[in-house]
């Protein structure tokens, strides 16, 4: 992966100056803004401020940067389409050379339970840049990558309107499952 990645691990600035919660300044990503069914990091917890950007030197990732989470909950990835910025437990992959950074993403995605399994354990797992530089990526063409993501972006949409559609189903029939206990409890049906 070495020779198509650049790698950058993030840091916490010191006693959190700066860090908010009020989307004030660049996206700080930590692994509890990762979702476990999406490359998308639509929004960040926290936020780091301009100014503490500037004072501490913070190199702010670029847009459309890979997030990997290599410490503990590791194999989490994130796609983050928009500058951002993440604490010490989350490693940036930006590509270089003939990568499609979605493409990177969801092939890290899919990687996940391999990463889990392969990385190093001491107390927790750890997964390093070493470990990373290292990895063989599979790559097609920069127009099949591109084909791949937009065919699974498509896809992916699909089945989260059906997951939503689900659930908003599941929601109604549990409204009716307890207005029909409260009906019968309190007389106003009889059996």
């Amino acid at each position: 992966m070495k020779d198509f990645v650049k790698f950058q691990t993030g840091t916490t600035p010191p006693q959190s100056v700066g860090v908010n919660q009020d989307e004030s300044g660049v996206p700080w990503f930590k692994p509890g803004d990762f979702s476990d069914n999406s490359i998308d990091l639509l929004s960040s917890e926290n936020h780091i401020t301009h100014e503490v950007v500037m004072q501490y030197n913070l190199s702010v990732y670029p847009k459309k940067t890979i997030l990997l989470v290599g410490i503990a909950s590791i194999g989490k990835v994130g796609y983050s389409a928009q500058p951002s910025y993440s604490n010490q437990q989350i490693t940036a992959l930006r590509t270089i050379g003939e990568i499609y950074p979605r493409y990177l993403a969801y092939l890290m995605f899919s990687s996940g339970r391999f990463i889990k399994e392969t990385a190093l354990y001491t107390v927790v797992p750890i997964i390093n840049n070493q470990y990373l530089a290292t990895m063989r990526l599979v790559l097609p063409s920069e127009n099949e990558q591109k084909i791949i993501v937009e065919y699974l972006d498509r896809k992916l949409e699909q089945i989260n309107q059906m997951i939503a559609i689900k659930k908003e189903q599941i929601e109604n029939i549990n409204k009716q499952r307890q207005t029909l206990i409260y009906d019968y409890v309190t007389g106003k049906r009889r059996v």
